[in-house]
This record gives C-alpha cells, sequence and structure tokens, in this order.
C-alpha cells in the first residue's frame, strides 16, 4: 500500500508528476493492490486522452517502475508514502467497515487477526530499501501481464479535444 501511494496517489506521486504534469501524456495515473491468500495483483496504469498514443504511456509506466526498482525512492518520497498510509489507517479505524476489513484482511493473508494491530508499527518501520526490494520481487518485467482497453470506436470529438487541449498547454508552457 505504501508502494501504492507513493506511485499513485494525489498530484505529488512519481507517475501524477510524469504523466500528467511533465509530460502531459495522462490525465490520471492509478496503482492498485488486490490482496489474497494465494499470489494477488498488483496493477500499474493510466487514463490517457485518445490524441496520445498507448506505446508511449505504456514506455513511461514502465520507465518510473524501472526507477524505483534500479534507483528505489528518496527517503522524503518514503516519508511522505508512510505519512499518507498512516494518516488513511488511522482515519479509516473510525470505520467499523475498515476495521473487519483489515481484521479479515490479516486473519487470511498472515493467519492471525491479531497482525493488525501491528500494521502502524509495519508500515512506520519501512525503509527505502524495503521498497526497492518489494518492487524488484513483484513489478519486475518477467512477472506483467499487459493490458489494454480501448474503445471500439475512435471518438473523433475526443481526439480534437485531446489535441487543443495539448496544443493550449504547450502555449501556456511558453509564458511560464
Amino acid at each position: 500500500e505504501v508502494q501504492t501511494e507513493n506511485l499513485s496517489d494525489g498530484e505529488s506521486s512519481r507517475l501524477y508528476r510524469r504523466m500528467v504534469r511533465e509530460s502531459k501524456i495522462a490525465v490520471h495515473p492509478i496503482a492498485m493492490t488486490l490482496l489474497q491468500k494465494d499470489p494477488g495483483l498488483y496493477g500499474v496504469g493510466a487514463a490517457f486522452l485518445p490524441n496520445q498514443r498507448a506505446a508511449k504511456v505504456e514506455r513511461a509506466l514502465r520507465e518510473e517502475i524501472a526507477k524505483v526498482i534500479t534507483e528505489g525512492v528518496e527517503e522524503r518520497e518514503l516519508q511522505k508514502a508512510v505519512n499518507q498510509t498512516l494518516a488513511d489507517e488511522i482515519f479509516g479505524a473510525y470505520s467499523a467497515d475498515h476495521l473487519a476489513q483489515g481484521l479479515g484482511e490479516a486473519e487470511l493473508l498472515e493467519g492471525d487477526f491479531r497482525q493488525f494491530e501491528r500494521t502502524l508499527e509495519r508500515v512506520r518501520a519501512l525503509t527505502p530499501k524495503d521498497i526497492q526490494a518489494v518492487a524488484a520481487k513483484y513489478l519486475a518485467p518477467e512477472r506483467e501481464i499487459v493490458l489494454l482497453a480501448e474503445p471500439k470506436k475512435s471518438m473523433w470529438l475526443y481526439t480534437i479535444l485531446g489535441f487543443f487541449k495539448s496544443l493550449f498547454e504547450w502555449f501556456i508552457s511558453l509564458f511560464k
């Protein structure tokens, strides 16, 4: 979950900065975890405008994941992600649904519902090396499956709007 925070949650996340703010090839990056007792699923993706090429978006996703695997994360990045994860857990504790889900996941995944009580402690103890090791293990290229979802029929209006949005952003950037 801390990896997800770092990659895609918020405007200061790695994928948002790279794909939305800097290169303007996507409108919304996403990373998510599907936890199960057996091997689960970790997904990384992005919603992008029709005037962008899927290959360009896919390349940017792969490059950012490769950076986490090879270079790791900076201490400040990790601290931000840890703080956000801790806040989500603490504020979530006010919800019966969150507590039930946390206890259930701990029982299912770790065999002991009491492990849920150690969540905050384990999140606080994470290091940049931990994040890098998990990325290297679970986000390695040989473990990936690529899924590309495109509309059947091109919607010319969205393509034109995407083009003008990109043109407008480029024009504005000239005056910054």
